[in-house]
């Protein structure tokens, strides 16, 4: 209760003025039970906007910062958000306005708090497919700039979802030239000092059967990028869905030409972990397929392993119990190391205001039905 009180304190100058300022209004006019509803919906907001986290989060950030590294000009430190939507075309108005807000608020803390090199946005930023990508995006993005600051010497990153995707399911290249003339190319490389990142959109190749257009197609893209990787150098895969949800003879080529030593993913709102070695995986593909389709049963470049990271939502819309940003560091040997900042329950909070307002609505209410019993 100290605690709670101290923060009261702290943030008496901090909380919104119009707070403290209908609080007195109501304590002036009204009775002092109004005045205690006032006071405890001040309360709530103190405790959901500001004392849960640093009562419950803060620490947690400051360990597990503290597990990574320090900062150093050698070392590279990555911060990652995933999956915003801010034009979530699913939920009401208020919604995404309160989950836009609540992600921009604990993103400038996390960029704050971490100091990243580069900042790196996994995939559905505005929800580019559905009936929200047929609105003029140019307010949109602006709303994001303004929300999600990035200062000039943090370098920003944009990888791609699925803007393709039209209501019927058809590729929309107007969308794709969206995406690409406000953010960046669907598919490109980003060097930054000793880190070479690869974007790559695996839309096109999601459980499409083997099939030698698309498969050409993969190598024509593959192609563009530097096959051999530079002393010192370190690769990693970029894409919204993980290469694993590609197929396996074209997850083998991409491990293969591009030699990722990590890949970092989206997509399933959750946090995961896998190891991926290019000759078991080239051993299962032998067995599955055919003579005809089989490939060497070596790899003559050695063995290759790629360590994949599917990185956690920051927005409590996806309906995961849990949000979080994802910080990682590089060091000049190519090690990774990574922890991840976790966010209050959105969802709780929520509940507080919910059981708050019903039970001042009812109180309302009931001073309503009295003040007519007694005019009768």
């Amino acid at each position: 209760m100290a605690d709670f009180i101290a923060v009261i304190t702290r943030y008496g100058s901090t909380v919104p003025h119009c707070y403290w300022k209908c609080l007195v209004v109501m304590v002036k006019l009204s009775s002092i039970a109004n005045g205690i509803f006032a006071f405890s919906g001040v309360l709530v907001i103190i405790y959901n906007e500001h004392y849960e986290f640093e009562a419950h989060h803060q620490q947690q950030w400051q360990n597990a910062l503290e597990s990574l590294p320090p900062k150093s000009e050698t070392d590279i430190r990555l911060l990652f958000v995933v999956d915003l939507h801010l034009r979530d075309s699913i939920s009401g108005p208020f919604l995404r306005w309160d989950a836009a807000r609540n992600v921009a608020k604990y993103f400038t803390l996390a960029r704050l708090t971490a100091d990243p090199d580069v900042i790196i946005f996994m995939g559905d930023i505005v929800d580019w497919a559905g009936p929200a990508g047929k609105e003029d995006s140019k307010s949109h993005v602006e709303n994001f700039r303004r929300s999600f600051d990035i200062p000039e010497r943090v370098m920003s990153i944009f990888v791609a979802s699925d803007p393709r995707r039209s209501e019927d399911g058809k590729v929309d290249q107007e969308k794709i030239d969206q995406f690409e003339g406000k953010f960046a190319p669907m598919n490109e490389v980003v060097q930054y000092k000793h880190i070479r990142f690869y974007k790559m959109d695996f839309q096109p190749f999601l459980h499409a059967v083997p099939e030698p257009r698309l498969d050409k197609r993969l190598q024509q893209l593959l192609s563009q990028y530097n096959a051999k990787p530079e002393h010192g150098e370190t690769r990693i895969l970029l894409s919204h869905h993980g290469i694993s949800d590609i197929m396996l003879h074209r997850h083998i080529t991409i491990m293969q030409t591009l030699h990722p030593s990590y890949a970092f993913s989206a997509h399933t709102h959750y946090s995961g972990y896998s190891v991926h070695d290019l000759q078991k995986l080239m051993d299962l593909f032998n067995k599955v397929m055919p003579s005809p389709k089989k490939m060497n049963k070596l790899d003559p470049r050695g063995s290759i392993k790629m360590e994949e990271y599917k990185v956690p939502t920051s927005n409590y819309l996806r309906g995961v119990p849990s949000t979080a940003f994802t910080v990682t560091t590089i060091d000049s040997a190519g090690e990774l190391h990574y922890a991840l900042l976790w966010l209050p329950s959105r969802y709780r909070q929520l509940r507080f205001y919910f059981f708050y307002f019903m039970a001042a609505g009812l109180y309302i209410f009931w001073k309503w039905c009295r003040r007519k019993r007694q005019y009768r």
